[in-house]
This record gives structure tokens, C-alpha cells and sequence, in this order.
């Protein structure tokens, strides 16, 4: 479950970055890809803020309150302890939870030099001591797509402007993953890779990984509104500027067939004075004409193409890339 403080700085994100983000998309004419390096920005300083924020309220764990590693032994852990215990002990140490320090360095002993209880220490934190999660599967995967669940929730309200609602599939995969990675760390024997910090544990990282999760929605939303192309706004743009075309092109052969008509009723002794000029008339009205048929043929050829080249789902074609990054983390998540 998220813990209080993980709620409160996804609701303080959402709250702040997310209308930034859709703020920074406002003018259509603007530049998509500035805008777009505009909206990460303000995603990743939210996030920077957000992770300082839950680890600054955050514990020493275990690992790192006696110094050892999640790959210490149990001799390591044994004499780190006798060296972390002199300095805390009660009779040297003048801290007013002097006290309390001692007794927490007691209690990590006791864990990690327990290996059923470290495990659980490591895959479910601190509060699953007492009944180790995995004797009750159902209640544990439960919990975990309680998790989801309100993550799902929270995507589809947070993309619900119509340029967003492509980012939908892309934090959908991002969000498989990570259940599939943190089912994985819970449910098998699967060890975290030597490449984390080593004080790490599989319970560590699986909050870390729910805090990066608004950061994914607000990111992914950003790349679907700098890709997105309205559809039905660009076949009516498309249309108004063929309709003018059109109405130009009829303009000029009215023109045309007035200054034909008057070449043809040219007679008498003016006839042959005025019809030099008529004639002059009618072929620049028709040099006219050719200029505006072909730039109404490049402009139907410039909306085709547009046409062709837009989607209503941007990216579409990239989701592959999507699932190579989840089975790829995969891979590096499941070696040593």
C-alpha cells in the first residue's frame, strides 16, 4: 500500500505539475517540441521535489543503520554489529535516544541475522515482520492491485483532455511492467542486481518505482500532446482552404469567359483596335488562372499528405519500444 507520505506528494504533483504541463500546451500555434522540453522540465524538477521530499522523511534502513549491504553475511553482520553497538551504547553514546539507538541497532541484528525474517524484511519492509504477506497470496496480490487500481483510476482522469488520451497505452505498458516487476519481487526468490545501491531492498525499490509513477503519467501525457494532430480540426481547415480555392478558381473563369465574350463581339472599324487588348486581357486572366489551379493541386497534395502523416494515436507505431524496455528490465531485474 502507499504509505502516507508517498499520497501527499503524488496528490501535491498532480496538483501542481499536471496543470503546468496542460498550460504549457495552450497555444496551438506554439513550437510542439519546445513545449515539450518545457512540460519535462517541469516534470522532473516535480519529481526531484517529490523523491527529496519522501526521503527526507524517510528511515535508515536496517542495512545502512549497521553499515553492512544486503549481500553481508551472517559473520559481516555479527561484527558490524558489535562495532555499531559500542558506539551506541547507552554508556558512550550522550544523544537523549541513546536509548533508542541502541535498541533499533538490536533489532536490525536480530533480522537480518534471522534469514526468514530478512527476507521479509526485504521484500515487505519493516511492518510485515510480524506475519510474513506471501502465507496469504491473495490478501498480498490484493493489496498490490489496490495500488494499481487507483493508479489506473488516476491516469484516466488525469488523460482525459483528447490530445492526452494516447498516452493512455503507453503508461498502461509502463504500468504492466512494473506490476509484473514488483509481483516478481514479492512472490519468487528473484534478488535485486548488484548494479542498486546495497543498502537497497526489493521493498525499497518498489516504492520508488510508485513514486516515479505520476512523474510516467505527466511525462507520457506531455509526448502525447506535442505529437497529438486533432483530426477532425485539420480535415475542416483542409476543407475551408480547398472551398477557397475553389471559389478563386470560379472567380477567374467568370473573369475568363467576360473578357472571351468581348473578343467575340468586337466588330466594326473598332473591332480590330480593341481586340489586341482584349486578347492581352484574356491571356493574362488565363496565366492567372494556371498560377491558381496549381497552387490549389499543392495545397490538395499538401493536406493529403498531412492527412496521411497524422493520427489520432501518435506513437502507435513506436509501442514495441515500450515493451522491449519492460522485458529489457526485466532481464537486468532478474540477473545478479
Amino acid at each position: 500500500m502507499l504509505s502516507r507520505s508517498e499520497f501527499l506528494s503524488s496528490l501535491i504533483f498532480f496538483a501542481t505539475v499536471y496543470p503546468a504541463v496542460l498550460y504549457t500546451f495552450r497555444d496551438e500555434k506554439a513550437n510542439p517540441r519546445q513545449c515539450l522540453w518545457v512540460a519535462l522540465t517541469f516534470v522532473v524538477t516535480g519529481l526531484a521535489i517529490k523523491l527529496g521530499y519522501e526521503l527526507h522523511g524517510a528511515e535508515t534502513n536496517y542495512y545502512g543503520y549497521l553499515e553492512v549491504s544486503r549481500h553481508s553475511s551472517a559473520l559481516d553482520i555479527r561484527q558490524a554489529y558489535k562495532r555499531v553497538s559500542k558506539k551506541l551504547h547507552p554508556d558512550k553514546n550522550s544523544a537523549p535516544n541513546a536509548e533508542e539507538q541502541f535498541q533499533r541497532a538490536k533489532t536490525a541484528y536480530d533480522v537480518l541475522m534471522d534469514e526468514t525474517q530478512r527476507d521479509v524484511y526485504n521484500r515487505f519492509g519493516r511492518e510485515a515482520l510480524a506475519f510474513d504477506p506471501r502465507l496469504d497470496e491473495l490478501k498480498l496480490l490484493s493489496g498490490i492491485g489496490v495500488v494499481y487500481l487507483f493508479w489506473f483510476v488516476t491516469t484516466f482522469v488525469f488523460t482525459a483532455p483528447k490530445g492526452a488520451r494516447a498516452a493512455r497505452t503507453w503508461i498502461a505498458i509502463a504500468g504492466i511492467g512494473a506490476l509484473v516487476m514488483e509481483v516478481t519481487l514479492c512472490l519468487t526468490d528473484t534478488a535485486l542486481p548488484t548494479w542498486l545501491p546495497s543498502t537497497m531492498t526489493e521493498q525499497e525499490l518498489i516504492r520508488r518505482v510508485h513514486s516515479v509513477i505520476p512523474a510516467v503519467v505527466a511525462g507520457f501525457t506531455a509526448l502525447s500532446l506535442s505529437l497529438y494532430v486533432d483530426m477532425d480540426k485539420t480535415c475542416l481547415a483542409a476543407l475551408a482552404e480547398l472551398a477557397a480555392h475553389q471559389k478563386a478558381l470560379a472567380g477567374l473563369l467568370q473573369q475568363l469567359q467576360g473578357a472571351v465574350a468581348a473578343v467575340g463581339h468586337s466588330k466594326g472599324p473598332t473591332g480590330p483596335a480593341a481586340a489586341p487588348v482584349n486578347v492581352a486581357e484574356v491571356a493574362n486572366k488565363m496565366s492567372e488562372l494556371r498560377d491558381v489551379m496549381e497552387q490549389s493541386n499543392d495545397a490538395t497534395v499538401a493536406v493529403v499528405d498531412k492527412l496521411k502523416n497524422s493520427s489520432s494515436n501518435p506513437g502507435s507505431q513506436y509501442y514495441w519500444l515500450l515493451f522491449v524496455a519492460m522485458y529489457g528490465g526485466m532481464y537486468f531485474f532478474g540477473g545478479e
